[in-house]
């Protein structure tokens, strides 16, 4: 069996939301026997233990009620805690969608833009003498939407006999006279509608993050859970500023082997369980519970005493396979987030990079 049907398989059998609550010293013992195994499979200390950084790119999957988007996936981590995760798709022709989800210490905040390719458009100089045939006209303050570079071309037809000549601009035709020129009025109109669009502010329809205090605290839980749960599967330790305790270890008889189950606890309620196979080591899954919004898009179900507009319990699960060494680490090329048991997000990573040069102004709120 695959290793992500593998790691299915075991979210199936083994629900994120049972946790054991009891340890003692012999199950620590044997707890801290199996992380120092992961370790040293993932990598070593000598590996591990320099990585300061480390970014992703890669392809993603969202499933969500509204329906399915693909696009490109960036990921940037800084230690001890800072992380970026960009996605962005074309979901029509010439519509491209970013998401940047930022965690910067205790600060988090998403960021969404659309930006729509235009055609071209812009508006022509009051003087006369640059309307030959092919000319390029600078817009000037560039007020009209699309003039990225500055100009744009006026084109004339070719006039045959008494045919009248016509001009476009901003897909509107310029009434000419005779003699192939613009009424006197026509080109003076048209700068002044020029002037008035570089004046007026642009409409910004992107959509805004939550902008509640209750809000803004819950996206925080929310990334710092993330980022605690990757920075093990990618370092196999717990971030310095999310320290988390392994309390309980037991090992599990599943129809494609034994794996090894630790139970974790942290800050803000942190409670999950990492999955190790057997027969490898490395991860093959961490569960752990959550709090979100319903605005969040992947609430796949919730209690029936749930109040409206709070946040709501919820089940994660990571799942990692197609393990590949990078610079002699060991890390999962294949990862699937399932949410209350459904399957929300795919990503499917092309390349890893460690210690790559990432600023801490990289992380900061433009």
């Amino acid at each position: 069996m695959q290793p992500a049907k593998f790691a299915l398989a075991l979210l199936m059998v083994f629900p994120a939301t049972a946790f054991a609550q009891s340890a003692n010293s012999d199950q620590s013992a044997k707890t801290q026997k199996l992380i120092e195994q992961f370790r040293q499979k993932l990598g070593g200390e000598e590996k591990l233990k320099p990585v300061r950084s480390l970014s992703l790119n890669g392809k993603y999957r969202n499933v969500t009620r509204t329906g399915e988007t693909t696009g490109e996936l960036k990921l940037e981590m800084l230690l001890p805690d800072k992380l970026l995760r960009t996605e962005k798709s074309d979901p029509k022709n010439l519509t491209t969608v970013t998401m940047m989800q930022t965690l910067n210490g205790d600060q988090a905040w998403v960021d969404n833009s659309v930006i729509r390719a235009s055609g071209d458009d812009g508006a022509i100089n009051p003087n006369p003498d640059p309307l030959a045939s092919g000319t390029t006209i600078s817009t000037g303050t560039m007020g009209m939407r699309g003039a990225a570079t500055g100009t744009t071309s006026v084109r004339s037809t070719s006039p045959t006999g008494n045919v009248t000549t016509e001009r476009s601009v901003l897909g509107m035709n310029i009434p000419m006279s005779a003699n192939g020129r613009p009424p006197n009025d026509t080109l003076e109109k048209l700068e002044n509608e020029r002037r008035a669009s570089g004046e007026a502010k642009p409409a910004d329809n992107r959509p805004r993050p939550p902008n509640t205090k209750t809000a803004n605290a819950a996206l925080e839980k929310r990334l710092k859970k993330e980022l605690a749960a990757l920075h093990l599967i990618w370092l196999a330790a717990a971030p310095e500023t999310f320290p988390l305790q392994f309390s309980f270890a037991e090992t599990l008889q599943t129809a494609n082997g034994p794996v090894e189950a630790i139970e974790i606890t942290g800050a803000d309620e942190f409670a999950a369980r990492l999955f190790l196979d057997q027969r490898t080591m490395l991860p093959s899954m961490i569960s752990y519970r959550d709090f979100v919004f319903p605005s969040a898009g992947y609430v796949v179900s919730a209690s029936a005493d749930a109040i409206p507009g709070e946040a709501q319990e919820i089940a994660v699960q990571l799942l990692f396979s197609d393990y590949r060494s990078v610079n002699g680490v060991m890390l999962p090329h294949q990862i699937v987030k399932a949410v209350n048991g459904a399957m929300v997000s795919e990503w499917k990573i092309e390349k890893y990079k460690l210690n790559p040069d990432l600023k801490p102004k990289r992380f900061e709120k433009k």
